[in-house]
């Protein structure tokens, strides 16, 4: 899973942005989190993420619950927030639509692994028998 930063994009956007301070830092940070547990348990899943972010940067931190993955990315494409938790796929989806920066990721606390992975999964009878073959067409 990827945090991404919003950067500057071709098409603009029509949302206001938040005030920045005299280092660039936004006032307050808008952070769009993808629903991955029910919509009453995203806010108390997200806290301490929200509470780190306004401890170490100084800043109030507003978390946006979209309620489908496409959310997410539309709240990026318009300027609506400043920082999403993406996964594979929704990361992939924004980057055709914003230019993002990702910046980290999660790791596993019981393997210490550093890496998001995905998986693409074809029906048995399908002709694709490797990624190229998906690319492809």
């Amino acid at each position: 899973v990827l945090l991404a930063l919003l950067g500057t994009t071709a098409c603009g956007s029509a949302a206001t942005p938040t005030g920045v301070d005299d280092r660039g830092v936004p006032e307050t940070l808008r952070v769009a989190i993808i629903p991955n547990t029910a919509p009453d348990e995203q806010s108390a899943r997200y806290a301490p993420l929200r509470d780190y972010l306004a401890t170490e940067l100084g800043v109030e931190v507003e978390l946006f619950a979209a309620t489908d993955y496409a959310g997410v990315v539309t709240a990026l494409a318009a300027g609506k927030v400043d920082v999403a938790y993406l996964g594979g796929l929704t990361y992939v989806q924004a980057e055709a639509q914003v230019d993002l920066r990702p910046l980290v990721t999660e790791v596993d606390r019981e393997t210490g692994t550093r890496e998001y992975l995905s998986g693409i999964v074809v029906r048995s009878d399908s002709p694709h028998r490797s990624v190229g073959d998906v690319v492809a067409g």
